[in-house]
């Protein structure tokens, strides 16, 4: 999909830290970004199959994002949650430093 603040922080090209409990939602303790790849190529599905490794989520370098749910629903609530933590970094960013939550 294309929600504008995943494909955002996608053309950061950057994994989206633990900024905020909320990156849990998607498992690990970051959503990966994957390598840039044309749209639709056999290079991309292998970046993606990498990058969900054991998550729910991540971004395609430069283009948007990818959210894997264990049902419809799971994944448009997944969908809605990393587009509003991406929102919440992108503010907190504007606004200052924003700090990593610890893993303790």
């Amino acid at each position: 999909n294309h929600p504008p603040y995943a494909a955002g922080f996608s053309i950061l090209g950057k994994n989206i830290q633990p900024y905020h409990y909320m990156i849990a939602f998607f498992g690990g303790k970051d959503v990966k970004c994957t390598k840039f790849a044309l749209p639709g190529s056999k290079k991309l599905s292998q970046y993606v199959i990498l990058a969900l490794k054991n998550r729910k989520a991540c971004l395609l370098a430069n283009h948007g994002s990818v959210i894997v749910g264990e049902n419809f629903e799971e994944t448009i609530d997944l969908t809605q949650e990393l587009e509003t933590l991406c929102k919440q970094i992108t503010i907190a960013r504007i606004s200052g430093h924003p700090k990593l939550v610890s893993r303790r």
